[in-house]
C-alpha cells in the first residue's frame, strides 16, 4: 500500500542518517535493512581494495568480499562498539588477504595506481609536468612488489584509502610508530630511486 510505501521511504532515509557504529548495533539487532545500507556504503570500497591486494584478480575479490560481509551477518557480535567500524572491516579484509599470502604468492602480481602527489607530500621535490607520469605509475608499481605485503599493504591503505595512522595501525594491531617507520621507509627508497633514475 501507498502507507507502507511511505513508512519504508522514512525508514531507509532514517538509516542513511546513522553512522556506521550505529548501522552495527542494529545489525546486531538482526537489521537487515541495517546491513543493506553498510554493504552500500563498504562493497565497492573493499572490492576496491581486495582487487588491488590479490593481483587483480576479480574473481577471487569478490569471493573475499562475500567472505568479508559473511563474517559480519554471521557474527555481528564480534564488533567492538568501542571501534570505528571502518578499521574493523578493512581489519578483517586484511586478515584474508594475509592467509591468502601465506597460501599462495601473489604479492608479485599486485599492482595499484595513485596520486603522485601523494609520495611527495612529505617531500621537498619538482616534477617537471612533462614527464610520463604512466611510466612512472608503472616504475612505482614494480618496486612496491619488492617489498614484505606488510609495508606493500600499509602504503595501499595510507595512499590509496586515506586511511590515518591510528586507523592502519587499528588493522594491523601493532603501534604507530610501526606504522610511521614502514611508510617512511618505503616512500623514501621508492622516491631515491626515482629521482636516481628520472635525474630528478
Amino acid at each position: 500500500s501507498r502507507l507502507n510505501l511511505v513508512l519504508m521511504k522514512i525508514f531507509k532515509q532514517s538509516l542513511s542518517s546513522c553512522n556506521d557504529e550505529e548501522l552495527m548495533r542494529l545489525i546486531q539487532k538482526k537489521d537487515t535493512a541495517a546491513f543493506e545500507e553498510i554493504y552500500k556504503r563498504y562493497s565497492k570500497i573493499i572490492l576496491h581494495y581486495l582487487y588491488k591486494m590479490l593481483g587483480g584478480s576479480e574473481d577471487q575479490a569478490q569471493d573475499f568480499l562475500h567472505d568479508v560481509f559473511l563474517k559480519i551477518i554471521e557474527n555481528p557480535y564480534l564488533f567492538d562498539q568501542t571501534r570505528k567500524f571502518k578499521t574493523w572491516i578493512f581489519q578483517i579484509a586484511h586478515n584474508k588477504c594475509k592467509n591468502e599470502y601465506r597460501r599462495r604468492d601473489v604479492r608479485n602480481q599486485a599492482k595499484t595506481k595513485f596520486e603522485l602527489a601523494e609520495i611527495y607530500s612529505q617531500n621537498s621535490t619538482n616534477l617537471d609536468t612533462n614527464f610520463d607520469y604512466k611510466q612512472i605509475y608503472e616504475f612505482i608499481n614494480i618496486e612496491l612488489s619488492k617489498y614484505k605485503e606488510e609495508h606493500f599493504d600499509t602504503f595501499i591503505l595510507r595512499y590509496q584509502h586515506g586511511m590515518s595512522i591510528k586507523e592502519i595501525a587499528l588493522i594491523f594491531d601493532c603501534p604507530e610508530g610501526t606504522v610511521k617507520s614502514r611508510l617512511f621507509y618505503v616512500t623514501q627508497t621508492v622516491v631515491k630511486k626515482m629521482k636516481e633514475l628520472y635525474k630528478i
